[in-house]
């Protein structure tokens, strides 16, 4: 690898990989299911983070690790395993969304407390509760997970030291790591490379067709892989693409094009590019033409994304007419792609970088080969790979770029289009009506990122950033004249071929231009595009880092549809939906109808106290678009956006104490104070991204703290946290390895005539207290007369009469060995039932304080 020679590990970092790397592996082994992965994201996140973090700090920055790469790992290797209370858990594990794993991981597993699991993923603290499954055999899959591939924790830490000291194999920098200089010189593999590629400048060359060497390697594939030989297409054929013009008489290609304008070329010593637009060259491999089929040694894991790149360049002669190209399919694991021979000289020159079937072991893949078109009897080609790296390009202004020209009957999105403020973006948007012809051209006159939405689904977008569309959009028997083809189903996430579909320059939902003057032109998704002779509205919504006067979207074949302005009225919450009036400590205010269409809708503010509560209930609920620039439901305040989740059930927005009075305004800007005062922070408007197809509007609903007191318990329906009595209930820090000990169990009868509970045991910072309540009432937990609990004041409260089980984890000031002080519980209320179960996760033998 082109990279830092290994100089011994850094101060600290022996002791923090001893202290870290084994219960770090555990959590990544739940995340990814997949050893080979788990390991590589330890030794990832060990080598960037402070050997000063500590263990939360790294199961952080590991879970926004695995979500970054998480692509690569959507099928995880669960198996059957004895003994699970629920059968089909594995299978609930394996279903889960990369997001949804994380938030159980991080819930069950590492027992963090919903708001901390929200900051992590960056998401609404209503969407925890509603993304962890309640399967009561999912904490037991995920520990038999992690005990299925687990190691010797002395091994772990040998593996890691060694890993993180040593160089990776093959000619290439460490893919995992954004920094660092090269060291002087090239390492030798990269210099024997380089010597090799100049040889082949003046190398006379024969030239024939091996239809032998064609027929060998199909022969020598079919028989390592046990598959039929399949035809052998010539290479990739040129994706072609119409050319944008420009107001100065230039022109734009919209697809394929020359590579080498943009650096993609051998340099002055023969050697590929090695840093270019966020891609690092990961290895070099010469190969040689004298053995054509010869099998060869590839790096084709990726570190990032769902593919490893490739270019190929080949020494060729001056322009035959009788001649050919050559192309090589690279054979691996099943899969293959094809690769179109540049030339070392220039011409042709490369024109897109193809991705390789994922390797899924930890060393390199060996690939096969096979050629098409006339092949030189000897000689040698240069094969190399790239893995994606870094956040983007970083944006550079350009003073007067010249401007794409508007044909007849093309709508333009730029600069100067509506749009809408969403934390730190301005998303411009669109209502425009699209035919079955319609094609989105994307111009940027400057380097940056653009992201380009249509209705609910993300086109700047090869699969890393997937949407699940709304569920059942197509459930009508007919089209309803909107033009989408009956029957189409909602999409999947990716699935596991989705590397043939990557592409370098669309990560996490952006389109990334790293060079000043680039078109790309973006084709409607076949579950979005009208059927022959119809059409329908959709709207187009742009996110971008560029200047205004440095990006277009020219939407073709469609004309413009005009927006619903007028405020949308206060109504009564719709009949067909389960909207309670008093519910987790609120009660409701008032409620508007939204479209789902993807614009703003100004909002009449009643006047609601500053503690409101927004939820928004969509039949069904669907899950908000993913990836940088996506929008996302949110209501604009006078101070910013707050994002909101759409839920197909109140209850299961809210759960007992993870929420402040006022927290969605705070997210949106506004301070405590204005919060307390009632100043600035009005509602403006609310947002709530298209849905395709005939669909009913969303509901916003607007819910009012109400004080412990005046609360109508008997009326509140039980938190979509809570279980009934005798319902089984998941054990919080099931997968966290060792047993859990039951220190003690009370009841109303055991508190004092003050309704006070002592409890004296020695604890660890893994404790839990497991509540049976039923009536009114509420509990405060303290810990040397201090709030021991993450809810206002120390007080929680079930927030209905219902008989309901929950578990409560106690964040007081105790650590791991360090004892704290006694606990103490102040019961109010809850004379129709009361009961505490303190629970303690302890080691392997079970003995409460360890860990």
């Amino acid at each position: 690898m082109v990279g830092l020679q290994p100089s011994g590990p850094a101060p600290g970092l022996p002791e923090a990989v001893r202290r870290h790397a084994p219960a770090l592996r555990r959590t990544a082994l739940m995340l990814t299911g997949q050893e080979a992965a788990a390991d590589r994201l330890v030794v990832e996140v060990l080598r960037s983070a402070p050997a000063s973090a500590d263990r939360a700090q790294l199961v952080q920055l590991l879970t926004r690790a695995y979500l970054h790469r998480a692509p690569s790992w959507r099928r995880p290797e669960l198996e059957a395993v004895a003994g699970l209370t629920d059968p089909d858990a594995g299978d609930v594990l394996a279903s889960l969304r990369p997001r949804a794993r994380a938030a159980t991981v991080l819930r069950r597993a590492e027992g963090w407390p919903a708001s901390r699991v929200a900051d992590a993923l960056h998401v609404d603290r209503t969407v925890v509760a509603r993304m962890v499954p309640r399967s009561s055999g999912l904490e037991a899959a995920l520990a038999a997970l992690a005990d299925r591939h687990s190691r010797p924790a002395d091994e772990v830490v040998t593996t890691v030291l060694t890993e993180l000291t040593s160089p990776s194999p093959g000619p290439g920098p460490d893919p995992l790591r954004d920094g660092g200089t090269p060291a002087a010189g090239p390492p030798a593999p990269l210099a024997r490379a380089r010597t090799e590629a100049a040889r082949l400048a003046h190398r006379p060359w024969t030239w024939r067709v091996l239809a032998g060497a064609v027929a060998l390697g199909l022969v020598v594939w079919a028989s390592a892989l046990g598959d039929p030989v399949p035809d052998l297409p010539a290479a990739d054929a040129d994706a072609g693409g119409r050319r944008l013009a420009l107001v100065d008489g230039t022109s734009l290609p919209t697809a394929g094009g020359d590579l080498a304008e943009r650096g993609w070329a051998l340099g002055p010593d023969g050697a590929p590019p090695v840093d270019l637009e966020g891609l690092r060259l990961l290895q070099v491999v010469p190969v040689n033409l004298a053995q054509a089929t010869a099998p060869l040694r590839v790096d084709t894991r990726p570190r990032s994304g769902e593919a490893v790149f490739a270019a190929l360049w080949c020494d060729l002669p001056v322009d035959d007419p009788r001649l050919h190209p050559p192309a090589a399919r690279l054979m691996t694991g099943g899969e293959s792609a094809v690769l179109a021979c540049a030339g070392t000289g220039g011409e042709p020159a490369v024109e897109r970088l193809v991705p390789l079937p994922p390797g899924t072991g930890r060393g390199l893949s060996t690939v096969l080969v096979a050629w098409s078109g006339d092949v030189p009897t000897r000689g040698r080609a240069l094969l190399a790979t790239y893995t994606e790296v870094g956040a983007g390009p970083t944006p550079v202004d350009v003073a007067r770029p010249a401007r794409p020209v508007v044909g007849a009957g093309t709508l333009v999105l730029d600069g100067t289009s509506p749009a809408y403020q969403v934390q730190s973006r301005t998303v411009h948007h669109r209502r425009v009506r699209v035919g079955p012809d319609t094609t989105l051209t994307v111009w940027a006159g400057a380097a940056g990122g653009i992201t380009v939405q249509v209705d609910d689904t993300v086109v700047t977008d090869d699969g890393e950033a997937a949407v699940v569309p709304l569920d059942g959009a197509c459930e009508h028997e007919d089209s309803g004249g909107d033009g989408i083809p009956d029957g189409a189903a909602p999409q999947d996430p990716p699935p596991p071929d989705a590397w043939r579909t990557a592409d370098p320059e669309l990560r996490d939902g952006r389109w990334l231009v790293y060079r000043p003057g680039r078109a790309r032109e973006l084709l409607l998704p076949d579950r979005l595009r009208p059927a022959a002779g119809q059409s329908r509205v959709a709207t187009v919504t742009v996110s971008t880092t560029l200047a205004a006067r440095s990006w277009q979207v020219q939407v073709s074949g469609a004309s413009l549809v005009q927006e619903d302005t007028l405020p949308l009225p206060v109504t009564d919450a719709p009949p067909d939906r389960d909207v309670p009036e008093w519910v987790g400590g609120h009660r409701l205010a008032t409620a508007w109808q939204v479209p789902n269409d993807g614009v703003p809708h100004a909002l009449a503010d009643p006047g609601l106290r500053p503690g409101r509560r927004f939820i928004l209930v969509g039949s069904p609920a669907r899950p908000a678009p993913e990836g940088w620039g996506a929008v996302a439901p949110h209501v604009a305040t006078t101070r910013g956006a707050a994002e909101l989740s759409m839920v197909r059930s109140v209850p299961d927005a809210f759960d007992e104490g993870v929420w402040r009075p006022g927290e969605q305004l705070l997210r949106a800007g506004a301070s405590t104070r204005n919060i307390r005062a009632g100043t600035g922070t009005g509602v403006v408007a609310v947002t709530v991204p298209a849905a395709p197809g005939p669909t009913p509007p969303s509901t916003l609903l607007a819910y009012e703290p109400v004080a412990h007191e005046d609360f109508d318990f008997a009326a509140a329906p039980p938190m979509g946290v809570f279980a009934a009595p005798g319902e089984p209930l998941p054990d919080p820090l099931a997968a966290a390895g060792g047993s859990t000990v039951v220190v003690g169990r009370w009841t109303a009868e055991d508190l004092d005539d003050e309704g006070r509970l002592r409890i004296e045991e020695d604890l660890s910072s893994r404790t839990w207290l497991r509540l049976s309540t039923e009536g009114r009432g509420r509990v405060r937990v303290l810990e040397g007369g201090r709030p021991a609990v993450w809810l206002p004041d120390g007080w929680w409260s079930s927030w209905t009469a219902a008989p309901v089980v929950t578990d409560l984890r106690v964040e007081g000031t105790r650590t791991a060995g360090v004892p704290g002080q006694p606990f103490e519980l102040v019961v109010e209320g809850y004379e129709e039932g009361f009961a505490v179960e303190v629970r303690v996760r302890g080691g392997e033998d079970g003995a409460p304080g360890s860990t």
